[in-house]
């Protein structure tokens, strides 16, 4: 799989997208916007981001999360409070 950011121009949002290697089955890897950046997991199988918005003011910004590339299974790694 190819996984690479794209920000659309009309809403500036940043998102992962995955697709095959010929470029068949594209598909929004992330439902929220990203910060810059992301990182393969080593078994090629999740993807490590950070949940950034700028309009997002809950403890969930600026968390880590992974997507798994197969079933689109979100997992938050870290925590943000007090």
């Amino acid at each position: 799989a190819i996984a690479f950011m794209d920000r659309s121009p009309t809403t500036q949002k940043t998102h992962i997208w995955i697709m095959n290697a010929d470029g068949s089955n594209l598909r929004m890897a992330t439902p929220d916007m990203v910060a810059n950046g992301f990182d393969w997991s080593p078994d090629g199988k999740k993807l490590a981001y950070v949940r950034f918005n700028l309009d997002d003011f809950s403890l969930n910004n600026g968390t880590i999360w992974t997507v798994d590339v197969d079933t689109g299974e979100l997992k938050q790694l870290t925590h943000n409070g007090f």
